[in-house]
């Protein structure tokens, strides 16, 4: 089977898997391609959709899972996509397990429990490479549940915010290559 009818087969359960639009992967891999990155880590694997599209534009993808039956599914579409030896899929819940994770990381991506995405920041900010990126999913359709989240950004320093409106809404930060504010 293709990449693109594998891709085609699960864009049809994507209500059922919650995944993110195939204009929303698009942008995420050519992000991924632009900035040439070496490691990726996306929080919500799902199915693996997006993450076959992370995966495709990077070295190594590391992908964390909570739920069985979707760590599962997802390693067997990582397989009929021919990508499984670029991912590292890591079994748990996100909040509990990514300050173990050792890598750097030059793009992060955010798509899981809404109300968690202030503690993935405050987690993963030290293992963003510096002028890496974080993604975060969701900011229009669950603007509700990401209240903590907003207030936790709004509060950061050296880091550039932009909103792209695809999808349901991506709030993209890029970590300032610079250690400390330029005097002016």
């Amino acid at each position: 089977k293709s990449l693109l009818a594998l891709l085609a087969e699960l864009e049809k359960t994507s209500k059922t898997f919650w995944n993110i639009s195939r204009e929303t992967a698009e942008f995420l891999h050519v992000l991924a391609e632009g900035i040439h990155t070496k490691n990726i880590l996306e929080i919500g694997t799902s199915n693996g959709y997006s993450g076959i599209f992370l995966a495709s534009a990077c070295r190594k993808l590391y992908t964390v899972e909570s739920h069985n039956e979707r760590f599962n599914l997802a390693a067997e579409n990582f397989k009929k996509a021919g990508l499984e030896h670029r991912i590292k899929q890591v079994k748990g819940h996100a909040p509990e397990i990514l300050w173990s994770l050792r890598a750097k990381f030059d793009l992060v991506f955010f798509d899981a429990t809404k109300y968690e995405y202030a503690s993935y920041l405050e987690t993963v900010l030290p293992k963003i490479a510096k002028g890496g990126f974080v993604v975060a999913d969701n900011v229009e359709s669950h603007k509700n549940e990401l209240g903590a989240f907003f207030k936790e950004v709004r509060a950061l320093k050296n880091v550039k915010v932009f909103y792209v409106p695809i999808g349901t809404g991506l709030l993209v930060l890029q970590k300032s290559l610079l250690q400390k504010s330029p005097r002016l």
